[in-house]
């Protein structure tokens, strides 16, 4: 890799690790790992670095899939995190038990992710009182979510698609909690969003629900399609938006592979562009920018290797450029 693209990456991923919340995520997997509290046994690691203190506001734990990670003591996390599971959270006895004493942290199992346990003791609480809780014995498998009524949507997925008469969008989400509705906005610049429809939403639902809507408009030409969700109280989410374009002769074409990405990702870009300073963004769900990285292209098949520095879950790849129309890709990190 050429030494500017490197710096880049590295700079980008220093400002995004400033920026945004810190993600730890379980090594030493398989497993079982265990886990029996902040301090020198714990299993979570941001890159080198160990997390053997309390997380700070915002962090973020994540058990990757294929990961066990056993409960071995009583834990207790003062701060506000989340911690994502897509592998198996596992207590073994009633006195192992995981607390969050701030009622904004958030637990999140997702598709193939499980919690178990063999007893009915609360092996898991938020909030230090009338907070959420979930006992054995049994399996609570994913898509789940434990939380104290802080999360009023978690998003499965957003896709954008071109049909015969126009454009499908579907959305899935995982669970809601006073959730009021949902706004559909496009864009033809990705920057500037105008208002398309409502979507009523469930309200409170523990269970997936699909979410689909069709628009009977031409996107030959790239467009932005953003999702908005509108609790009851008025506070609302952005997450992340979909690019598309549907004209049958695409002359940019970007994949991105291997998908899914462990440790690096490569970005092929094939474009008619003779010489343009480009720019890929990598987002999160949410919309947020993870990684930026300033490169060249030229008027033949393009690839950069990016390494990654960021915990599982699913992003979004986009290139950028005053003479290039392409999509952006997801891509599932599984680290």
């Amino acid at each position: 890799m050429d030494n500017r693209i490197l710096i880049g990456v590295l700079l980008a991923v220093a400002f995004s690790l400033n920026a945004y919340s810190v993600t730890y995520t379980a090594v030493g997997c398989p497993g079982p790992i265990n886990w029996n509290g902040m301090n020198a046994t714990s299993p979570f690691y941001n890159g080198a670095i160990q997390l053997t203190s309390q997380p700070i506001n915002g962090d973020i734990l994540v058990i990757p899939a294929g990961c066990t990670v056993t409960v071995t003591d009583d834990i207790d996390i003062t701060n506000a995190v989340t911690l994502n599971i897509y592998g198996t959270l596992k207590f073994i006895t009633t006195s192992d038990k995981l607390r969050f004493d701030n009622i904004g942290s958030i637990l999140s199992i997702f598709v193939g992710g499980a919690i178990t346990a063999p007893s009915n003791s609360n092996q898991i609480k938020i909030g230090n009182s009338g907070g959420a809780e979930w006992s054995g014995p049994g399996t609570l498998s994913g898509p789940a979510t434990i939380s104290n009524g802080f999360l009023p949507v978690e998003l499965i997925d957003f896709t954008a698609d071109c049909i015969s008469n126009g454009v499908e969008l579907n959305w899935s989400t995982a669970s809601e909690n006073n959730n009021d509705y949902f706004l559909i906005e496009r864009s033809a610049n990705g920057i500037d969003y105008h208002h398309v429809t409502k979507i009523a939403g469930n309200s409170n639902s523990s269970s997936v629900n699909h979410y689909s809507y069709i628009l009977n408009e031409n996107a030959d030409d790239l467009t932005y399609y953003r999702l908005t969700q509108v609790d009851k109280t008025g506070e609302s989410k952005v997450f992340a938006a979909n690019s598309l374009q549907c004209k049958n002769t695409v002359e940019d074409i970007l994949i991105i592979y291997p998908n899914p990405a462990k440790s690096e990702i490569n970005v092929l870009l094939n474009t008619n562009v003779s010489s343009e300073p480009a720019t890929i963004k990598v987002e999160n769900v949410f919309g947020e920018v993870i990684l930026e990285l300033k490169i060249n292209i030229t008027n033949e098949l393009n690839l950069h290797s990016i390494p990654l520095n960021m915990g599982s879950g699913t992003y979004y790849v986009t290139v950028l450029s005053d003479h290039i129309s392409v999509p952006s890709q997801k891509v599932v990190i599984m680290n």
